[in-house]
Formats: C-alpha cells, structure tokens, sequence
C-alpha cells in the first residue's frame, strides 16, 4: 500500500484550523485514518512532501508512529509541496522501488 502526504484524521487537522467551532459535531466522518492501522499487515510506503502546505507533519507523524515499524517505509521528498509532489522525479524513483522490492 502507498500512502502519499497521508493523516490522521481530519477531525484533528480541522480542530486545530478552527477551534472555535464544534468541529466534531459538524463533520459527518472524521476519515480517521490513524483507526484502520492496526489492521494494516502489508508492506506500506508513506510519501510525504517537505514542504506540505496542506497536511502539516504532526497529522502524517501521528499516523506514522501507529504503524508496525516492520511493514513501514517512509519517505520524505526534499523540496516539495502537497500539490506538486508527483511532479518531482525522485517522487516516481521512490514509488518504483518499493514496488520492485
């Protein structure tokens, strides 16, 4: 499984953006990622951009720690963004060997 510029959930991204609102009364669903981890037993890759505008790194290093170590890679591509990560070539060299591993 790849997982790029991953979370953990939007509840908590959404907290922290506007904590004056009931936020966990207005959101439908949470996308609580960080719940369906410990279910994961396949080798996962998670891409993560440097420079991520749009998911801050404590929403994707929650998800991370959650992770069995053992079936887990990450990797950090240097001068990226959320909307622009995939277009760096290091991006696909990454995706490839995980594949082919």
């Amino acid at each position: 499984m790849v997982l790029v510029t991953p979370y953990d959930s939007i509840l908590n991204m959404a907290k922290d953006k506007y904590p004056f609102y009931p936020i966990s009364y207005i959101l439908k669903d949470q996308y609580n990622s960080i719940h369906r981890v410990e279910n994961i037993d396949k080798p996962t890759l998670i891409v993560l951009a440097s420079k991520d505008e749009t998911i801050n790194a404590r929403y994707s290093n929650n998800l991370i720690e959650k992770f069995n170590p053992s079936i887990l890679n990450v990797a950090t591509i240097p001068n990226t963004g959320h909307n622009n990560i995939i277009e760096n070539v290091n991006y696909l060299n990454v995706l490839k060997s995980f594949v082919n591993n």
